[in-house]
């Protein structure tokens, strides 16, 4: 398989090194290839953003390097049936991820956070403080 992706110079860029400063990605035209959906009927047929970046790695350059593992009934009820994708297959690699790699969590001191967390809350949904905790609801 030969993948060929646009331009190396993404990398470099001290934007993407630089993984707080992901939001500023989805908006340089340099970077964001600037997708949009078709018009929604649900939405006054307003247009959803697509974001899609340009150069190596593509996406994992501006997706603010969130991981999170689906939830337990669709990989059992969906993707089960496809041989070696059900929950418990795939759990020992989720342990492996997160007990190799170094995880940084935004606090829920931050600004932005905060009022991401307070807006869910209003909206009925409970903090999980880590969504990937193989225990969790998320999880179950």
């Amino acid at each position: 398989v030969l993948l060929i992706e646009q331009g190396y110079w993404l990398s470099l860029n001290p934007i993407v090194q630089e993984a707080s400063q992901w939001l500023l990605l989805l908006t340089d035209p340099r970077i964001e290839r600037g997708y949009v959906s078709v018009p929604q009927v649900g939405l006054n047929n307003h247009k959803i953003t697509q974001p899609r970046a340009k150069g190596t790695g593509g996406c994992n350059s501006h997706n603010a390097m969130a991981f999170i593992i689906g939830n337990r009934k669709d990989f059992d009820e969906r993707w089960g049936p496809i041989d070696g994708w059900a929950w418990n297959d795939l759990s020992p690699y989720w342990n492996y991820i997160n007990n190799t790699f170094t995880h940084t969590q935004l606090s829920a001191d931050d600004p932005m956070m905060s009022t991401l967390l307070k807006s869910a809350e209003e909206l009925g949904y409970k903090y999980n403080p880590n969504p990937n905790n193989l225990n969790s609801a998320q999880g179950q």
